[in-house]
């Protein structure tokens, strides 16, 4: 087992990474560090492509970052989860990452004084529109790959990322909700809180669609397109999956809260059977057990 190698990395070292980033978890000395999400935490530990890359220009480093995705996509559809969640990582790490102060860092642990975050700054709006576009897309991917491997909490944080740099993703709306009812133990605190998630994104849906219209309409309503809310080839498309995502979204929405209706007829009933008086009549006796009973494993009788 030691010798199987995930992207390349021996498992042992993965395992002792793990153990690194257990290290003094949750004393006071790193609990900055234990509140951010796994995927950023990795960061931490960049191999030398990795560290290549964030040395690079801007044009070059793109270029990195989407290889990296590239690569991750090729492992997601082989269903080779870990190596695909590393892969994203990596994308992320070029561009946003954690550094360590203390070279002696990996003997003595991870301390909250020591870490560095690191940040790229965009030149221009050109490169800040295609990193957030990157980030969001693999936040997305990311969440996919850790729920898939059943970590619920980095997979919902991810989400969380995907919706701090956009708030109106519908897709980071949706999929987080899909996330948190999807353990077993998911109860009605996660399905109202899924809820709120697909009523936001279908909220967020139709408005992306009316600005669709808008647009194919030429803006004021009285000319300038065809008037069937196609617009031009890339407007089609994009209405179109837009009307998809809706679909998914209102099936959801409508499962879930016929799921909190049917829920809530079974706590009346189990409510109710708490005030529904005497079991047995008051002018009869509960019946006496025919013989003997052992109670606590020695014998005794009724009576």
């Amino acid at each position: 087992m030691m010798d199987t190698k995930i992207d390349g990395m021996p498992f042992g070292e993965l395992m002792n990474q793990a153990v690194k980033l257990k290290t003094h978890q949750a004393k006071p000395d790193r609990c900055k560090f234990d509140k951010y999400p796994k995927f950023y935490q990795n960061s931490m530990f960049a191999r030398d492509e990795i560290l290549a890359a964030r040395a690079m220009p801007y044009t070059e480093r793109i270029a990195a970052a989407l290889e990296f995705k590239r690569e991750a996509n090729e492992f997601y559809t082989q269903g080779r989860m870990l190596d695909a969640s590393l892969k994203y990582e990596y994308a992320l790490s070029v561009f946003k990452h954690l550094t360590n102060n203390d070279e002696g860092w990996k003997k003595k642990g991870i301390l909250d004084q020591d870490i560095t975050q690191h940040e790229y700054t965009p030149a221009n709006e050109e490169e800040a529109v295609a990193i957030k576009d990157l980030f969001v897309s693999v936040y997305l991917n990311i969440a996919r790959t850790y729920h898939k491997q059943r970590d619920t909490t980095t997979a919902v944080q991810a989400c969380d990322s995907a919706l701090e740099l956009d708030s109106e993703c519908d897709k980071a709306m949706f999929l987080r909700a899909q996330i948190r009812i999807a353990p077993a133990s998911a109860g009605g605190v996660e399905m109202e809180m899924a809820t709120k998630d697909v009523s936001a994104a279908l909220k967020v849906i139709k408005s992306k669609l009316s600005d669709l219209d808008l647009a194919s309409n030429g803006g004021d309503g009285d000319g300038g397109g065809d008037g069937d809310g196609g617009g031009d080839g890339g407007d089609g498309a994009a209405r179109l999956e837009l009307l998809k995502r809706q679909k998914e979204v209102m099936r959801m929405l409508k499962k879930l809260r016929s799921d909190k209706a049917e829920q809530s007829v079974k706590d009346k009933e189990f409510a109710g059977a708490f005030h529904r008086g005497e079991l047995y009549r008051p002018d009869e006796e509960p019946t006496k057990p025919a013989g003997p009973m052992v109670v606590h494993g020695g014998e005794g009788t009724t009576g």
